[in-house]
């Protein structure tokens, strides 16, 4: 296992990489998000650019919680099928249930696949649903931790940050601000 700073900076870009990808949209993400597709069945969730299936949306659920485990509490999940019991052991928030939800319908019941029973597909439309408000809680939590890799003084964390203010844009003036102030001459600012 990688240090934690190392495992941070190489992980906490792919939920938004997968959250992109659900909206199919490279870059240029603007919090607070939207749904992908508001006015689909499953809110966008389901569609992804090979076929029909939860499987991004588990696949950025499992990857926000394995940062939000490590941003919160130092902790590194080693294997995918560990990130439920682990958020659920040291974290223990409101999402708890809802990830639960999300992995062990869509990914163990379901097999990423869209169910057919109609109440199987109303629980997964209200897992959807709630999806969109885990989403931007972790976009949340990423604005504070690039906020702080900005404010570390550190020149490579730095510019590795301003980057990834590229790739998601937050309208508050502290995120402007603190850019500004560490980098002047940065177009993520302008």
């Amino acid at each position: 296992m990688p240090d934690l700073d190392s495992y941070l900076r190489n992980y906490t870009e792919a939920p938004v990489m997968f959250m992109g990808s659900l909206r199919r949209q490279t870059t240029g993400l603007t919090y607070p998000l939207g749904y992908p597709n508001p006015h689909g069945p499953f809110y966008g969730y389901d569609e992804s650019e090979r076929q029909t299936s939860t499987q991004m949306m588990v696949l950025m659920a499992g990857y926000a919680t394995t940062c939000l485990i490590a941003m919160h509490t130092g902790e590194m999940v080693n294997k995918k099928s560990d990130w439920i019991a682990s958020y659920k052991t040291h974290v223990g928030d409101a999402w708890t249930l809802l990830l639960e939800n999300i992995y062990g319908k869509c990914r163990l019941e379901w097999g990423y696949r869209i169910p057919e029973s109609e109440p199987d597909r109303r629980m997964l439309r209200e897992l959807c649903r709630k999806t969109l408000a885990f989403e931007n809680y972790y976009l949340l939590r990423y604005r504070e931790y690039l906020l702080t890799e900005l404010r570390s003084g550190d020149a490579d964390r730095g510019s590795l940050t301003i980057a990834r203010f590229k790739d998601v844009s937050y309208p508050d003036n502290e995120v402007a601000t603190v850019l500004e102030s560490t980098n002047p001459e940065s177009d993520v600012v302008k």
